[in-house]
């Protein structure tokens, strides 16, 4: 199970985004969205409006990811052979596919 600021990093990388990018998105401060993904800062103890801010930048359903089932789906992350991999278990893409 990841933790908050782990499920952000991940996602944003997912998406192949900067730290910068995901921060101009949601219209909010560089540093702010630094604290948030390094969990110096929960983001659901944030206002509404910055957490579904950077909600909506990362793609991710906001009443989902506040209740706790973002964990259940797999991240994937893409590879340095340009394939993507489940995050946590490194299987490929095409052998969960297949599951």
């Amino acid at each position: 199970m990841k933790s908050p600021d782990m499920y952000l990093k991940a996602r944003r990388t997912q998406l192949g985004l900067t730290q910068q990018e995901v921060a101009d998105l949601a219209q909010i401060q560089l540093r702010q969205y630094q604290r948030f993904e390094m969990g110096s800062r929960d983001i659901r103890r944030a206002s509404f409006m910055v957490a579904y801010k950077v909600m909506r930048a990362l793609q991710i359903d906001i009443d989902k990811f506040m209740s706790g089932e973002h964990w259940i789906g797999r991240i994937l992350c893409r590879g340095s052979d340009g394939k993507l991999y489940d995050l946590e278990t490194g299987i490929p893409e095409e052998e969960i596919v297949s599951e």
